[in-house]
């Protein structure tokens, strides 16, 4: 049976290989409209095989399992002088050997943005996320689940530049999570509501420094559990600054006021930071630094309201030829859950987390349109929560074809 599942993914991404060249011919007008649509849809097909050395990301039962996914995606843009559209989808099927079992997932996003005057602009965009239920681990947030959910997150943001000097920002969203495992309904399904306005100004002609300040307000409900809801107002100022043919960079700090809902539970203000560098002096290097500080999250545990989390992203990646390209990061995150934002009746115990993650990889363009991609992943997760701790190792090869 394993064999035959095997089987028959290799058989459908070797199927998608030999079917491509027939489209690298000249382009011959379509009869209908419709097929003009069609002939601009980008199509791509993803095989990849992959060894996970702990699939289900536990410390006490580190199983291991080869997995076969075959991926399906669709895209398409229309970009024009004073609008844009694209929209895209995904759907991946992955199988572990081991397990027997299959895991099915999907993706779509949605973006449209209008300029109806040269100073003005409005953006919408929808991003919607399945994954079936299973036994394989997945992580959200603050913890690391066996189950299935369904989060979408539709957005709209409004940009008018109201002088050379001056730009105003507005931006709103709402998102909701919904899992499958009922057992977690109480205190993981939740429902997001947020709106933020910010003002920048540039300092120069030439936008190399760029100060920013700005106002905004969240709000989270859990759909049984009233006493995790919050709300908090956030005022941030910040400055970005470039420095031709060598890097950007961005500092923001913010000042928030977060409300529990249930009286019994302690309100907190908080100051958070956030610094990121981009490198610019290279198309063929490019080296990335994101550091996030005392950032203060809503829990998804049964025990405590909210967490703190302090993070860091190292990215350098390199092109080594015209054909070849490799890439290195290295993260780092640390989830403090403090005695205060513990729920009444449970015990106020202050705990930590800490997770560290590495990822190396190598692309291959063989052919314009077939790609090889070579990717090593390691994950370590020491936390102070019980069987929660784990190392992980996952190696991969995948090859992708657009057509």
């Amino acid at each position: 049976m394993k064999s035959k599942r095997f089987l028959m993914l290799s058989t459908a991404f070797l199927f998608c290989c030999f079917v491509r060249p027939a489209f690298s011919g000249p382009a011959t007008k379509p009869l209908l409209p419709i097929f003009d649509f069609l002939n601009d849809i980008e199509y791509t097909s993803r095989f990849k095989i992959e060894y996970d050395d702990n699939i289900f990301s536990v410390e006490d039962r580190q199983d291991s399992d080869f997995r076969q996914v075959f991926t399906q995606g669709l895209s398409y843009r229309l970009p024009k002088e004073n609008y844009y559209f694209e929209w895209g989808y995904t759907g991946n099927y992955a199988y572990y050997d081991q397990e027997a079992t299959g895991l099915l997932g999907h993706s779509a996003n949605v973006l449209y943005s209008y300029r109806p005057f040269s100073n003005v602009s409005i953006g919408l965009r929808d991003d919607y996320n399945w994954l079936g239920d299973s036994k394989i681990s997945t992580t959200l947030g603050d913890r690391v689940f066996a189950l299935g959910y369904i989060q979408n997150t539709p957005a709209v943001e409004v940009k008018y530049e109201l002088s050379p000097s001056y730009t105003l920002k507005a931006d709103t969203y709402y998102q909701f999570l919904d899992v499958v495992d009922s057992s977690n309904d109480d205190f993981i399904d939740n429902k997001r509501v947020g709106i933020s306005s910010q003002l920048e100004y540039n300092f120069t002609p030439q936008k190399s420094l760029v100060g920013f300040l700005g106002l905004g307000y969240s709000r989270i409900d859990f759909s049984q559990t009233v006493e995790k809801a919050s709300t908090t107002q956030r005022l941030f100022v910040g400055v970005t600054e470039k420095i031709p043919g060598l890097i950007k960079l961005t500092q923001e700090i913010g000042f928030a006021d977060i409300d529990m809902e249930e009286n019994s539970n302690m309100d907190d203000a908080n100051i958070d930071y956030k610094f990121s560098a981009e490198t610019i002096f290279s198309v063929y290097t490019k080296l990335n630094l994101a550091i996030n500080l005392s950032t203060r999250n809503p829990s998804l545990r049964s025990d405590y309201t909210q967490y703190t989390s302090n993070a860091a992203v190292l990215g350098v990646s390199h092109v080594i030829s015209p054909k070849t390209s490799a890439g290195l990061s290295y993260s780092y995150e640390d989830q403090d859950f403090l005695a205060s934002d513990v729920l009444i009746g449970q015990p106020k115990v202050h705990k930590n987390t800490r997770v560290q993650g590495l990822e190396f990889d190598i692309v291959r363009k063989i052919k314009s349109w077939l790609t090889l991609d070579l990717k090593y992943e390691y994950t370590k997760r020491d936390t102070d929560f019980e069987q929660e701790g784990y190392i992980d190792n996952r190696y991969s090869a995948t090859f992708t074809v657009k057509y």
